[in-house]
Formats: structure tokens, sequence, C-alpha cells
């Protein structure tokens, strides 16, 4: 659908990768639905014989590839797998080179105040709207 949405709308500076974002690198897979079992809520889960079929990369090795030091507005919303990325160090370092972040926290999954508290301290400026935290990271904006 991506690709489809770009080419329709001319927006060829754009790198579409068919990838999971994921503390390290391997091989992940769709795991059971999440909460309420509804198909949409399908969630990425580890694969401990590594033979999933998504490829996992880091958000380092997601900027390599992408050619970027940066990056504009990452948006997660990965059913309450999100709590794999945000118990990362790495990843969470890796934060203060995005200058948009929207992520959905399930509380299930994350404790909320830790993540705002993980997330100030990287610069972000924070807000919630519903379950998706949205945060502005203004010593990125400021500093590119």
């Amino acid at each position: 659908m991506l690709t489809t949405n770009m080419a329709r709308n001319k927006k060829m500076n754009i790198q579409a990768m068919q990838c999971a974002l994921w503390p390290e690198h391997g091989r992940v897979k769709l795991s059971d639905t999440f909460r309420d079992g509804q198909e949409w809520s399908l969630h990425i889960a580890e694969d401990s014989l590594g033979s999933g079929d998504i490829e996992a990369l880091t958000l380092r090795e997601i900027m390599t590839k992408g050619d970027t030091q940066s990056i504009d507005v990452l948006k997660i919303d990965i059913e309450g797998a999100e709590k794999f990325l945000l118990g990362d160090t790495a990843f969470v370092s890796e934060l203060k080179k995005v200058k948009f972040l929207a992520i959905e926290l399930h509380e299930e999954s994350v404790d909320k105040i830790q993540v705002i508290k993980q997330l100030s301290s990287l610069g972000f400026e924070l807000t919630y709207k519903g379950e998706t935290l949205f945060g502005v990271n203004l010593p990125a904006i400021e500093n590119p």
C-alpha cells in the first residue's frame, strides 16, 4: 500500500522497507492477537528459533539502510510489543535522532510514567491523545 501511495503521489524520495523495528537484528514472527483478539491486533513477537518470516532491524540499521543520520517522523503502533523496544537501552538512546515521535502505549505492556521520564530525559516535549504519546524532540530540531 505504501509503494502504491508513493507512486500515485509522485513521492519517490521515500524508501519503503519491509521489516520489523526490533531491539536486535534477526527474525521475528507475527504472534497471536493482542488484547481483544481482533484480526487487526496481531503483533510482532520474538522468535527463539530465529526462523520467523519477518526480518528484524534495529533503528540504527534502518537509518543506515536509509542513508540518514536522523528520522523526521517515527510512528510506533505495535500492539504491546513496544515493551521490547522501550526496554532496550540502545533503542532508547537512538531516539535522540528522531525529531517527531508518535507511539501507542499499551498500559498492560509498559509503564507509561517510566516511558514519559525516558523520553523527557532525551529532550522530548510530550503530549497524550488517547493511547498515543506524541513527542517533539526539541534538541534534534534545533541542532540537526
